[in-house]
């Protein structure tokens, strides 16, 4: 049928149905327009995740050297004596992985576990409980940080041992009222004097918690003020998300080399990322069984890859409400999940409204930043490797 025969007699079907003609139009309309505001609305939460979420924690295409691993279900006694007897993270490791990345964006040595938590204070004014990291310069690119004044901790700070500070957006804020009269004023954290060489510019609060409230030391200072800490971390920052498996697969063989362990011999150290599923457990029975159904959902419909490096989270209830054997649950959830992480019971938590940071207890702060560190590690969205033995 030649086109134009077929086009009159389209209309003249149109024409002669209007009513049903324009119900039929009004369907594709809005179905097509439903369409792309789910689609809109879709990438603009991957955006802010991306851009506000990642940032705010850990940086973008990241991934780990650690003595341990990011997280550990339940060990035994001789994985935990074995991971123990590892040597600590160094700045030679840091060069040893500086030198087999040549194409990594930043590379940085950084305080981990158990993260100082102290009073900074300036004149008259006190702002309490504030995470204090010890980094070297290049842990500012890993996050993304950006300086809304003054500069950030440069390698002479480090090498110099200099007493100086960088402040987040809001213990600048709480101290000064005006974070640009900052720089160049004295400070005193955890006692000790230090010059505010910097401030970062406001992340805000995302999903409805700050991240602006820690204080910035370099490493040599931080380790002189509190000591070196249990798990000492290198953090990788690479240009993109494809290259991180490579990357890590080097960085390994680099390690392995710089340590002189033999063909076969377990790992002294973690290279480590998060790409993973949260679950969330309460620590009673109708919650892990509620959380144990969501894994086996997953599993029934060919997710099991996804199961396999989900993260387990189980809140603690309420001390003595229960004769819930907590080593079970987690034992459970070890089996199927890459890491398990413990939340302490927190009574401010088991209100169940908006969550204040200033209102948690020091171990629940502690255990929220370990799990953001582990969630927000793998948002680069790579494969994670097999994890080391050990």
């Amino acid at each position: 049928m030649p086109l134009a025969e077929a086009l009159r007699l389209a209309l003249g079907s149109i024409l002669s149905a209007k009513l049903r003609s324009f119900f039929t139009l009004l369907g594709i309309i809005v179905s097509v327009g439903f369409l792309v505001v789910v689609v809109a609305i879709i990438q603009g939460m991957n955006a802010y995740v991306k851009e506000n979420l990642t940032g705010a924690m850990i940086g973008t295409n990241a991934f780990q050297v650690r003595r341990s691993p990011i997280s550990v279900g339940l060990m035994d006694d001789e994985q935990l004596k074995a991971i123990a007897k590892r040597p600590l993270v160094t700045r030679e490791d840091a060069a040893v992985v500086q030198q087999a990345l040549p194409d990594a964006q930043a590379v940085a040595l950084q305080s981990g576990w158990p993260t100082p938590v102290s009073d900074v204070e300036y004149g008259n004014r006190t702002v309490a409980n504030v995470l204090a990291f010890g980094v070297t310069p290049p842990y500012q690119v890993v996050q993304d940080y950006r300086f809304a004044y003054g500069s950030p901790l440069a390698d002479p700070d480090v090498r110099e041992r200099r007493y100086a500070v960088v402040l987040g957006w809001d213990i600048a804020r709480e101290l000064f009222d005006d974070p640009a009269i900052a720089v160049g004023k004295k400070v005193r954290v955890a006692g000790y004097e230090l010059t505010v060489k910097g401030v970062i510019a406001k992340k805000g609060r995302v999903l409805g918690q700050s991240f602006d409230g820690f204080v910035l030391l370099p490493f040599s200072t931080f380790e002189s003020m509190y000591g070196r800490r249990k798990t000492t971390v290198v953090s990788v920052k690479m240009t993109n998300p494809d290259a991180i498996d490579e990357a890590m697969a080097r960085t390994e063989e680099a390690m392995r080399v710089a340590h002189r362990l033999r063909p076969g011999e377990a790992n002294d150290f973690t290279v480590d990322k998060a790409d993973a599923l949260v679950v969330i457990s309460s620590g009673s029975v109708d919650g892990a069984r509620s959380a144990s159904a969501t894994l086996d959902w997953l599993d029934a419909h060919g997710h099991q890859e996804m199961v396999r490096n989900s993260i387990a989270v189980i809140n603690a209830v309420r001390p003595r409400s229960g004769k819930v054997d907590m080593k079970k649950v987690v034992d459970h959830f070890s089996r199927r999940c890459r890491a398990v992480l413990q939340v302490p019971f927190d009574p401010h938590l088991e209100e169940g409204a908006e969550i204040s940071l200033d209102r948690l207890k020091p171990q629940t702060r502690e255990a929220l930043i370990e799990l953001a560190a582990v969630v927000a590690a793998g948002f680069a969205g790579a494969k994670r490797p097999d994890a080391q033995s050990g």
